[in-house]
């Protein structure tokens, strides 16, 4: 299958090449007819420079093993703003960002305000219990564990 046999290799490149050190895979898609996409992160962010040095290096296993044919179209990338968040370790360069956060019994959106290594910490905006007309808000801490997260996806505003 084509999708382990580039997600070998990159690995691979991902723990043997010091340009691609913090780097991490996120997935590996094959479409029809013949499109590879990878989709990775970098502790560091990722820019079009690393996404070409990648292609690059994927792209020249690729042909010269052949197990993808002479057709097919690669196409490396980050995971993007609109994905959600899979590992604990791309949480740290989203603090200060709002996120939507959601877990099997709440979702809330709030702002990362730390990571820590069980889970996260979230600033989140809540209605004051004390407020009997529910008008005034208050700012709460909530801190959500890593395993209780069914999903997390930065929230992107626009001004």
């Amino acid at each position: 299958m084509i999708e382990q046999h580039v997600e070998e290799i990159v690995h691979q490149l991902f723990s043997t090449d010091d340009q691609f050190s913090d780097c991490f895979l996120l997935e590996v898609t094959w479409k029809k007819p013949k499109k590879i996409q990878v989709f990775f992160d970098a502790d560091g962010g990722v820019d079009f420079v690393k996404c070409q040095k990648l292609s690059r290096k994927i792209e020249q296993v690729l042909d010269e093993t052949g197990s993808a044919g002479e057709d097919y179209v690669l196409e490396v990338s980050s995971g993007g703003v609109d994905r959600p968040l899979q590992f604990p370790r791309q949480y740290p360069k989203h603090i200060g960002r709002t996120l939507s956060v959601e877990t099997e019994a709440d979702t809330w959106t709030g702002r990362l305000t730390g990571v820590e290594d069980e889970g996260i910490i979230l600033e989140v905006k809540e209605k004051d219990p004390a407020d009997p007309k529910k008008k005034k808000s208050i700012i709460n801490q909530r801190t959500v564990p890593f395993a209780s997260i069914r999903k997390a996806v930065v929230q992107i505003a626009f001004k």
